[in-house]
């Protein structure tokens, strides 16, 4: 049963990643929290997510711009160590409920859509990178700043995938690197990695047919209510 509700959450996630160009760390920490604990859950998806994100550079690897992003993904490896530290200071119930209460306000914040300004100075970059060290680092959840750095500077949504993942790919790797350097990767993890695998490509192959058919707007809308009622159920 446990097996089978992972590999449900997994490709779940997997899909609304591909479909959307974020969300697999977001929709699957809390979701594999109430199923695995955070212990197993943080490093687990760390694998995950950056298996799904190395498919989807390899389908959109004609999108992505470096020069668009370089700023971001050098700030963030700066502060992925920070972000760390905060998780393996804080005990596990707290880890939890700040969890659930960085994915309610995103969430809240973005179904209000207020209108991000556009980015023309780069130097918004290297903020909102930060951040997204800070955060991937602690929770694997890096993306959400660099949603909103994506969007103030306008790029397409084949950019946008495209190098939401080149950025997720760099700072990916070093929180991969650290949670090991940690000992976390332990023979349980990568065991449920067989499970993930598979999983996270099947959501994948999924989210790139589908994303002919989906209407960018009203799906996003719907991935950030099932996101603000996770939060809602971590907190609670």
């Amino acid at each position: 049963m446990v097996a089978l509700s992972l590999f449900i959450i997994i490709a779940f996630s997997s899909f609304i990643q591909t479909a959307s160009g974020f969300g697999i760390a977001l929709i699957s920490t809390p979701l594999l929290i109430n199923l695995l604990g955070i212990g197993i859950t943080a490093p687990l998806v760390a694998l995950i997510a950056m298996l799904c994100r190395v498919v989807m550079l390899i389908y959109y690897h004609e999108s992505f711009n470096f020069n668009e992003v370089w700023r971001v993904m050098l700030t963030a490896v700066i502060g992925i160590p920070f972000g760390f530290f905060l998780y393996i200071s804080m005990d596990k119930h707290t880890v939890e409920i700040v969890l659930g209460v960085i994915i309610v306000v995103y969430a809240v914040y973005s179904l209000i859509s207020p209108k991000v300004p556009p980015m023309t100075d780069n130097r918004w970059a290297y903020g909102l990178g930060f951040i997204a060290g800070i955060l991937g680092g602690a929770y694997n959840i890096g993306g959400m700043p660099s949603v909103i750095y994506g969007t103030g500077r306008r790029w397409s949504p084949k950019t946008f995938k495209g190098n939401l993942q080149l950025i997720a790919l760099v700072t990916g790797t070093l929180i991969i690197f650290t949670r090991g350097a940690s000992g976390e990767y332990t023979p349980d993890v990568l065991g449920l990695m067989l499970i993930g695998a598979p999983a996270t490509v099947l959501g994948a192959i999924i989210g790139f047919w589908s994303d002919r058919f989906v209407r960018g707007q009203l799906f996003r809308r719907g991935v950030l209510i099932l996101m603000l009622i996770i939060g809602l159920d971590l907190i609670f």
